[in-house]
């Protein structure tokens, strides 16, 4: 996750970790590709 606060220059950026709320690793059928055009 990253952004940017207007009020400063600097960008800010988090690692959120998220495994402890999943009950199993992902795998490549979790994944699905994206594009923008895909609206």
């Amino acid at each position: 996750v990253f952004g940017h606060f207007s009020l400063r220059s600097e960008w800010q950026l988090v690692k959120v970790d998220y495994k402890s709320i999943f009950g199993r690793r992902c795998n490549e059928n979790d994944f699905e590709s994206w594009h923008l055009n895909n609206q």
